[in-house]
């Protein structure tokens, strides 16, 4: 594992999807971007993506997926990571934003750059295997050359980058308000949509209610705070949980412990929320 203040490397390796039998369903705390090198298949992202040899597969932390079909001769090649909030707007992370708001996670490599993406890839995974102290930066910067390979396929991708959908725009919108204590119908009012239908159609390319999407932002906030000298009453008021009590049992949801225990592990601070775990937001005035 490599890791600096805003990225941490969790994995590199060469694999082979699960063949047909059990699907295999999962939701991770980690990102997951995978190159189809060899065979074809076929995963649910909130859809069904169908995938082939030269496509980059991109799941967000949190994103609840699963290999639906049969393989044929498949093989990929797989990272892991984790990135902070604050690297959000880089352009190397413009995929994953979109893909959190509602875009299909999958672009073609163009075929003049895919050995140049194994490359990087042969390069990333000798530097995580290196004690060298040096190989932290290496692989740091091996991956930010990835991130922008992939950036360059999705963006050469129409399809696949397209923001006019009401998912993008409602999360979107859940985003920048969530701290005003809106509600799931809030959100459809802005939009002039119906309640029932937007909710199903987050859910559907999500994988997660809208309530649980805007729940999931205000503790994304929440962890920021924890991290400065804001007590837990001072943050349950800033996010509009109404008092103290309330806030904690939210959190715990999300993180599996109290604030008060995350703030005091700094390892569990380089993790973004599952949604897969999360409960329904609860409103509390």
């Amino acid at each position: 594992m490599i890791m600096n203040t805003d990225t941490t490397i969790l994995e590199a390796r060469h694999h082979k999807p699960r063949r047909s039998g059990l699907p295999h369903r999962a939701s991770h705390d980690y990102h997951v971007l995978m190159a189809c090198t060899e065979g074809s298949g076929t995963f649910r992202v909130g859809t069904d993506v169908r995938w082939q040899s030269g496509d980059l597969l991109l799941i967000p932390a949190g994103a609840i997926h699963e290999n639906c079909g049969s393989t044929s001769n498949a093989a990929m090649l797989g990272i892991s990571f984790q990135s902070g909030r604050q690297r959000w707007a880089d352009p190397a992370m413009l995929p994953l934003r979109m893909i959190e708001q509602g875009a299909m996670g999958i672009a073609p490599l163009a075929s003049d750059r895919q050995q140049n993406f194994a490359t990087l890839f042969e390069s990333l995974r000798r530097e995580l295997g290196d004690s060298d102290p040096l190989s932290r930066s290496a692989a740091s910067h091996i991956l930010e050359l990835i991130l922008l390979e992939t950036a360059r396929a999705f963006q050469g991708d129409a399809r696949t980058y397209s923001q006019d959908g009401p998912v993008f725009f409602a999360l979107q919108f859940v985003r920048e308000h969530c701290l005003e204590g809106i509600r799931p119908s809030d959100v459809a009012d802005a939009l002039g949509l119906h309640p029932a239908y937007l909710t199903t159609e987050v859910h559907k390319r999500t994988g997660a209610p809208l309530g649980q999407w805007i729940l999931r932002f205000r503790m994304e906030e929440a962890k920021k705070r924890l991290r400065t000298s804001d007590s837990i009453e001072e943050i349950a008021e800033a996010l509009r949980f109404g008092d103290s009590t309330h806030f904690i049992r939210q959190f715990k949801s999300f993180a599996g412990q109290t604030p008060t225990a995350w703030r005091r592990n700094p390892k569990d601070q380089q993790q973004r929320f599952p949604m897969g775990n999360a409960r329904q937001v609860q409103h509390k005035h």
